[in-house]
């Protein structure tokens, strides 16, 4: 038996996330996206060696998914204190997920790839 609420889109709240995006990408005006910026980073990450990046469209849904992470995990890492992760290697892990999500939060969602190089 199906409920009737199944057929109901969900609707991800808004989010302000632009604090995180300071933190974990040191973008300070996190409404506007630098590709050049974006760019002389991941070369810095990949020792100028070339690097491929899929932008592909993002719907709606997608892109309040996407900042709703940003959000969960966000708060995650400020509710843990220094000393309660399980290792450092899980802490990690959840910084350099938040770095990449709102990274990609930010890129232009019409490319559809583009060579960096």
């Amino acid at each position: 038996m199906k409920k009737e609420n199944d057929k109901k889109q969900y609707k991800f709240p808004m989010f302000d996330n632009e604090d995180y995006m300071k933190k974990f990408i040191g973008n300070f005006n996190a409404v506007s996206y630098d590709e050049n910026e974006d760019i002389q980073t991941l070369k810095k990450e990949n020792n100028n060696e070339d690097v491929l990046v899929w932008d592909t469209f993002q719907t709606d849904d997608e892109i309040s998914a996407l900042c709703s992470a940003i959000n969960i995990i966000g708060e995650t890492i400020d509710n843990t204190l220094e000393g309660e992760w399980a290792d450092e290697e899980q802490e990690e892990q959840y910084k350099q997920t938040m770095k990449h999500l709102c990274r990609l939060s930010n890129r232009y969602p019409d490319r559809m790839g583009r060579k960096l190089i």
